[in-house]
């Protein structure tokens, strides 16, 4: 009897548990803008159908982005460049009189924390609002490939 309801439970779970498969599509893909690769910026694939909400997707630092499970659908494409002001970017100042090893510590921590991420490459404004990018797309179920190259 012990070994049934092992036996029945193992196949609940097996059965049960199993992983709901995808009925949407999975997009990768490069965007880039005179050749350059639009580094670190937020992709927001929004759909023209009016149903549903906008789908986040960040690009790496080589303008590579990859989502997964999009729901099949027509969709036009903003962009959001990184927060990060170049400012920021130049480090902390170092107040004078300062010990040097102490100094090249903060500077070392200050690497760390920033991580190796440069603000997203300037571009044209109109990729920024849904009510005025160009860039559209076709999602349907499967695996897609997407080169979206930003123009003045």
């Amino acid at each position: 009897m012990k070994r049934i309801l092992l036996a029945l439970l193992g196949l609940v779970l097996l059965f049960g548990c199993g992983g709901k498969r995808s009925t949407g599509g999975s997009v990768t893909g490069t965007i880039t803008y005179k050749g350059k690769p639009v580094n670190g910026a937020m992709l927001f694939f929004h759909p023209t159908s009016g149903e549903g909400n906008d789908i986040a997707v960040p690009a790496t630092q080589e303008g590579t982005f990859s989502a997964f499970d999009i729901p099949p659908g027509e969709y036009k494409i903003f962009v959001e460049s990184s927060r990060i002001p170049p400012e920021a970017l130049k480090g902390p100042e170092i107040p004078k009189g300062m010990d040097p090893a102490k100094a090249e510590e903060m500077k070392q921590k200050f690497q760390q924390m920033r991580g190796q991420e440069a603000p997203t490459i300037p571009f044209p404004a109109k990729y920024k609002d849904v009510a005025t990018t160009d860039l559209k797309c076709t999602i349907s179920q499967g695996k897609q490939q997407l080169t979206l190259e930003l123009k003045d």
